[in-house]
């Protein structure tokens, strides 16, 4: 007679493989036993999760959280919350509470019009398991109750999905998909119309719905006409007549992409072990741009036309690249500069209550991103800009227009730069918020650093950028490094940027060693004594905290180089410090960070003291110390 073992299995996992072997050897009822575990337990699927999460800058009970709103990937309230203490312990940071935990679709059900939010829970995966909003009611449109705040970009909402993956051979896939999950919502989804559209097209029943274009770089695919021959849906070159015949190797093709077409798939596919030049796959190639938009193919076709050459004042034309993928990319951010020129490509006039273009994207799939520009229509209206439209499409190739095109291709250059930079700057030691577009703003301002150098090369610029991360971008003005010779003056043509990289990393070596020996409770309790409220910080103020954070500061930068620092610190921030408290907390961060630590792109502390004044301003200065110093919880004058 068989004795009989039964196993309840509890979980959303499958029991231990050496647990089922032994258990089918002992008894001939587990088999059935096991079948009826996983009916009655089918395994949970992880998937995009949304909640709001009251966050501490550092690992303490304060109560002065900041709220954002977190996409994780999870398939729990529990797992979420588990993520998030992991990614917010890794990053010096407390989750002190959350709420409105649910699954990204069922939080959208409730909040349709959230296309930021649809967004943020499109950029995580089983890689990148967390993704934030803005930290604070207000800081990117990511609100609370669900109520979108004022956008940041005003009438153009710009937007950076990283880390993204091509989809690969789809083994025993079926049907296989033809978009990655993470770009299904920016490219294809359906969000309602805005109420601009409804009114538009006479009717919410009467909106069209929203189809996705490509204006295709012909250059970048090795045999363009074979492709063409394949399709079956709208397309057409955007050059005409004598200009088609003579660059057909280097047109524009406006393409209507259908989801379930073999060329949509293969343009977000990369199959390893294939020629680059192989027509099997797209995704590493700058093959143009995506254009979103509820009119016709006629409609779109006409608009774009207008953009493949542009006259300027004196009358002479020039053709416009607008489909360059790389410089399309770079130009982007730009639009937020310049309402008419926006309006203008986005279709949006006189005439119009919606644009006739939704939004502008492109993907660079190499660097695994892909930045999207949409049409604000509440900022837009918030900043009362209609009778600002222009009258017309017609686009002028003037001066306004020239020095954005410009700053573009000061940018494109920068993508080897922003490469390195994202690569050696990471974790704790990011650039910014650690998003390709703050590194890429980074890069550009440090190239007028770096051309007053008199570097030139990429690589010089590269080394300028790393010595200013660590320095801070102010470091050519501070007595300290000049004392070093590290100065305009002293470094004189450095076209490589050697001279700057191996004094700058002299400097950094040093500053670094002051900050892991910088023992801040102890820094506090020497500076207890003075008071902490004060009319003007003087002199001898700087000097005595000086010497408190880094007592070797005078045989190493020398005497005179930390009295002009501090007189710099004194004019520099002496307005802003009278009547301030935290001054020493303050002298501490410019010591290590640079005397613009408050402004400086390579910080976040921008983003901590934005739209906060008086008590609040300085308890933010405090919270700042304690993040990067890990001071305590000391008393706070009131």
């Amino acid at each position: 007679m068989h004795s009989e073992i039964f196993v309840v299995w509890y979980g959303p996992c499958r029991p231990p493989l050496r647990l089922c072997l032994y258990l089918a050897c002992t008894t001939p009822s587990f088999r059935l036993l096991l079948v009826v575990c996983q009916r009655l337990l089918p395994m949970r699927e992880f998937t995009p999760w949304l909640g709001l999460c009251h966050i501490h800058a550092q690992a303490n009970n304060s109560p002065n959280a900041q709220p954002t709103l977190a996409a994780v990937w999870a398939d729990s309230i529990e797992s979420f919350e588990r993520e998030m203490h992991v990614y917010t312990n890794a990053h010096r940071q407390q989750m002190i509470w959350t709420e409105q935990v649910m699954p990204a679709n069922e939080w959208l059900t409730d909040h349709p019009h959230r296309m930021d939010v649809q967004r943020l829970a499109s950029k995580v995966n089983a890689k990148r398991p967390v993704a934030l909003g803005g930290f604070g009611e207000g800081a990117t449109g990511l609100g609370l109750g669900g109520t979108p705040d004022g956008d940041a970009d005003g009438y153009l909402h710009i937007e950076e999905i990283e880390g993204l993956e091509p989809l690969g051979m789809q083994f025993g896939v079926h049907p296989p998909k033809t978009v990655p999950n993470a770009l299904y919502e920016p490219l294809f989804g359906q969000p309602d119309p805005t109420t601009a559209e409804v009114a538009q097209f006479g009717g919410a029943d009467k909106v069209p719905p929203l189809k996705t274009y490509l204006v295709a770089d012909v250059f970048h695919f090795s045999d363009w006409e074979s492709e063409v021959d394949k399709f079956t849906h709208a397309n057409k070159c955007l050059f005409g007549g004598k200009a088609q015949e003579k660059f057909s190797e280097t047109a524009p093709y406006l393409i209507e992409l259908q989801i379930e077409n073999d060329f949509t798939r293969k343009l977000f596919t990369h199959l390893e072990g294939f020629h680059e030049d192989s027509m099997v796959h797209h995704w590493h190639r700058p093959y143009g741009i995506f254009v979103r938009s509820r009119e016709s193919f006629e409609e779109v076709y006409n608009h774009l036309s207008r953009f493949t050459k542009l006259q300027n004042e004196s009358g002479k034309w020039f053709f416009r690249r607008f489909w360059d993928a790389r410089h399309s990319y770079a130009f982007i951010p730009l639009l937020q500069n310049n309402l008419e020129i926006s309006a203008r490509f986005f279709g949006h006039t006189t005439d119009r209550l919606a644009p006739r273009i939704q939004s502008y994207a492109v993907l660079m799939g190499k660097h695994g991103c892909l930045r999207i520009a949409t049409w604000n229509e509440d900022g837009f209206f918030e900043q009362n800009a209609n009778e600002k439209l222009p009258k017309s499409r017609t686009q002028c190739l003037n001066p306004a227009y020239l020095k954005l095109l410009n700053q573009a291709s000061e940018r494109v250059s920068a993508f080897k730069v922003v490469d390195y930079l994202l690569r050696e700057f990471t974790g704790e030691q990011q650039i910014g918020d650690g998003s390709r577009l703050a590194v890429e703003n980074f890069a550009v301002h440090i190239r007028s650093i770096a051309l007053n150098l008199g570097v030139a090369s990429e690589l010089g610029w590269a080394r300028v950028a790393s010595v200013a991360a660590h320095l801070g971008t102010s470091f050519l003005d501070d007595p300290r490094y000049a004392g070093r010779g590290l100065s305009c003056a002293q470094i004189g043509q450095d076209s490589q940027g050697e001279k700057v990289f191996f004094i700058g990393n002299e400097c950094i070596k040093q500053l670094q060693s002051t900050q892991r020996k910088f023992n801040a409770p102890a820094f506090i309790k020497i500076i207890s004594s003075a008071e902490r409220t004060i009319d003007r910080p003087t002199s001898g103020m700087v000097l005595k905290a000086v010497e408190a954070i880094d007592p070797n500061a005078g045989w190493y930068w020398g005497h005179g180089a930390i009295r002009k620092w501090g007189e710099l610190f004194i004019s520099q921030m002496g307005r802003e410090l009278q009547n301030e408290r935290h001054v020493y907390e303050q002298i501490a961060l410019a010591y290590i960070h640079g005397l613009e630590f408050r402004t400086d792109r390579r910080f976040m502390y921008h983003s901590i003291l934005k739209n906060k004044s008086g008590v609040d301003y300085t308890d933010g200065i405090a919270d700042i110390f304690n993040q990067e110093f890990g001071g305590g919880n000391y008393e706070r004058n009131q």
